[in-house]
């Protein structure tokens, strides 16, 4: 049975219900999305248990289409290492939450990384043991495993907080392992943020969709609200903005009236004005 819970930014429990957002994700009943009144943290309100929740992320085939395009995004991953690099100043110890095939951990290392990965999927985990050699520890969430305070560089958590029941806990988690002079980098989509949406809103239904399913987020973060989780969490936001061109693939080959040509040009000025599809932040401890 699906849930009821209080905001994750602010603890609060007062809402709006967001009509057009649950219509654009295609909920079946009674799963909403709502808005914080008190924050404005827009979140799946009643959503689906963790036990659900869990059971549609451990079986492999929620990573089809993953593996399918997963080989042309190496050059987005180098691209975001490039980034990751100038501004850290170096390489050194990385641990990736939600590692997946763990490819992103094998470009990294390749670029002279000491990197660990954490992820939820057994079969996953194996796969980047067997294919690239990485140490991948398999877990649910931060606390799973035994990690040392201060053990990493870098904590790097992409596409994995708007799926969590409970992000800025693995947030507060994560904090303690990060070393005194290290960096927390987050991505998240921006969902109902981005230009693209803006502009087009329901013609974008099936950008949300996974195979027919409704969608797997949770949250729906702004520059805003993910900002304040963050210092919520102890950590200081150093480097903001939302981007599309390291994006992958997928979103611009999406369904959707426009055509490829429009797309682009919508994804390149949403980016520049910081209504991108994507959002990043560069995080110190505070």
């Amino acid at each position: 049975m699906p849930e009821f819970v209080r905001c994750n930014l602010c603890s609060g429990t007062e809402y709006r219900f967001l009509p057009n957002k649950t219509d654009c994700l295609k909920l079946p009943e009674p799963l909403r999305v709502v808005r914080c009144e008190r924050c404005g943290l827009v979140y799946m309100n009643p959503r689906f248990t963790p036990e659900e929740h869990g059971e549609y992320f451990v079986d492999s085939t929620f990573y089809k289409s993953y593996l399918m395009r997963v080989e042309r995004m190496v050059s987005l991953f180098s691209a975001t290492y490039k980034v990751l690099e100038g501004v850290f100043g170096r390489c050194g110890s990385l641990l990736e939450v939600g590692c997946a095939t763990g490819h992103f951990l094998w470009v990294g290392q390749q670029r002279g990384w000491q990197v660990v990965g954490l992820e939820i999927s057994a079969s996953l985990a194996q796969y980047a043991r067997d294919e690239f050699g990485l140490d991948v520890r398999i877990g649910g969430g931060v606390k799973d495993v035994g990690f040392n305070a201060g053990e990493f560089d870098v904590v790097y958590i992409s596409h994995v907080l708007e799926h969590l029941h409970d992000p800025r806990d693995t947030l507060e988690c994560v904090h303690s392992l990060i070393k005194d002079d290290g960096l927390l980098v987050v991505q998240v989509p921006n969902e109902f943020e981005d230009l693209l949406f803006i502009l087009f809103g329901r013609s974008m239904k099936n950008r949300f969709r996974r195979d027919g399913l409704p969608t797997d987020h949770l949250y729906f973060f702004t520059p805003q609200t993910i900002g304040h989780l963050l210092e919520g969490a102890g950590f200081q936001v150093i480097q903001m903005s939302t981007w599309a061109w390291r994006n992958q693939r997928n979103l611009l080959r999406s369904r959707f009236a426009g055509g490829y040509l429009l797309k682009v040009i919508i994804f390149s000025l949403g980016g520049f004005i910081g209504r991108g599809p994507n959002i990043e932040v560069f995080a110190k401890k505070a």
